[in-house]
């Protein structure tokens, strides 16, 4: 009896041991096998991979596959189509704008160790407006993204053509009445033609980024995009069609400011006002930081193309300039991505728990240096702020403010064709607004872009 019990007691102690083994270094769920898919826009592997090789080095039972994509209209439709179908990744990049479409679609992070208040401490502003939002489930506030940057417009121009042409400054103004002023004298169109524009604005044909200018432009002149119960835009008052119009001056032949036409860079163009930019035919254009670390090879395409192309180390950063002159007004539109997790990952827990570790102070800074993007950690600005390039766009987060896009290509088609409208087939701004307020009211939810709360019609 004795000897049985002896047995039955090395037999206990041996299985028990062996649950030990299995759970130690990270305690019950840590030590289960764990795989995570990654979905990210344009970030080669190299970028995040020191990232994931850390993460996964401080959690052995884990293993992240990184997939990248380079187009924002095929990853989205890709998204939803495999988030229909309960497939799709654990993890995904979310634009800031796409959050009230896709709520369903999120898992929101369920910490109490990241609040939303604590989300509001570490990152700025705008990026506490997209990415907080009601649960519909039970109408609590929730984390939904964590962003490693945010990016917004500021203004790219040529500096030999400042020094040899408006020689006074030797800059871009600060503000809108200053940038008339400066195209009028940087522009050439001897001959009636126009060789050589000030600033690319004014159509949306040939220039890429036209509806977000728009936008910043709405934010400037105080525009209410939408109504109190975002069930309907309002954006056709008298400031939106200010700010129409001052954005279709500048392809005005009448206006002393005329800066823009058809004819500077073909529509078909890729590169499209980018171009006009590299090859001097124009000495402004309007972008995002992202886009800086792009002129390189886009310069290298155009002379392969046959085309002169301008000294790269002409290129300066000027912060977007302004309606208002006092600071505290300032506006700029602001257009980034999150980092998420699918309603359809099998392991929300841990896909949040590496998102926020990719966030974190040492992973975010890692991450930018590789990737050359500005800062959405505050405590990350101030290194930033000394960047020749960066520092412009650094500094202009503290009045970066976005609009909640409910579905950006269509947007885009409405505010491309109100533009063209108004320059091309005579319709004054009140009426191109208010065709283009009509149309997007009629693609909203019936009961608003944000789902209501438990309770709440």
């Amino acid at each position: 009896m004795a000897k049985k019990f002896l047995i039955l007691l090395t037999i206990t102690v041996l299985i028990f041991g062996l649950a030990g083994c299995r759970t130690r270094g990270g305690g019950g769920s840590a030590s289960k096998r764990v795989e995570l898919t990654y979905y990210k826009l344009f970030d080669a592997e190299d970028t995040i991979k020191p990232i994931i090789q850390a993460y996964e080095k401080a959690h052995p039972n884990v293993k992240i596959k990184y997939k990248k994509f380079t187009e924002v209209e095929e990853y989205e439709e890709l998204l939803i189509n495999e988030l229909a179908e309960g497939e799709g990744p654990d993890i995904f990049e979310v634009q800031n704008t796409w959050v009230p479409r896709h709520m369903k679609k999120i898992t929101p992070l369920a910490s109490e160790t990241f609040t939303p208040q604590i989300f509001e401490e570490t990152f700025v502003t705008v990026a506490a407006k997209d990415f907080l939002q009601v649960d519909p489930k039970d109408g609590v506030v929730k984390v939904y993204a964590l962003p490693l940057s945010v990016d917004t417009l500021a203004l790219y121009y040529n500096k030999a053509h400042f020094d040899r042409y408006v020689t006074e400054t030797g800059k871009p103004a600060l503000s809108w009445d200053g940038i008339k002023e400066s195209v009028f004298q940087l522009r050439d169109d001897e001959g009636g033609a126009l060789v050589r524009s000030g600033i690319a604005m004014g159509r949306s044909d040939n220039i890429a980024l036209a509806e977000d200018i728009l936008y910043a432009l709405f934010l400037q002149y105080g525009v209410n995009f939408y109504d109190s119960t975002y069930k309907n835009v309002r954006f056709a008052t008298g400031e939106g069609q200010d700010a129409l119009k001052l954005f279709t001056s500048f392809a005005d032949p009448k206006q002393k400011h005329y800066s823009w036409n058809s004819s500077l860079v073909n529509e078909d163009s890729m590169l499209k006002e980018v171009e006009a930019f590299l090859t001097g035919k124009t000495s402004m254009i309007i972008g995002y930081a992202s886009l800086y670390e792009d002129f390189e090879v886009m310069s290298k395409n155009v002379k392969s193309a046959g085309q002169d192309v301008i000294s790269l180390a002409d290129i300066e950063v000027a912060p977007l300039p302004q309606k208002a002159e006092a600071e505290e007004q300032f506006k700029t539109y602001a257009s980034y991505f999150g980092q998420t997790v699918s309603r359809t990952s099998k392991n929300p827990s841990q896909a949040w728990d590496f998102i926020q570790f990719l966030t974190t102070k040492e992973q975010a800074q890692k991450y930018l240096d590789a990737a050359k993007r500005p800062t959405a950690r505050r405590d990350l600005i101030e290194g930033q702020k000394r960047d020749p390039v960066l520092g412009v766009f650094v500094q202009q987060l503290g009045y970066a403010e976005s609009i909640p896009v409910y579905h950006d290509r269509k947007f885009k088609d409405f505010f491309v064709d109100a533009i063209t409208a108004v320059v091309d087939d005579d319709m004054t701004p009140s009426e191109a607004l208010s065709e283009a307020q009509q149309l997007i009211n009629a693609i909203l939810p019936e009961g608003g872009i944000y789902p209501p709360p438990p309770g709440i019609k």
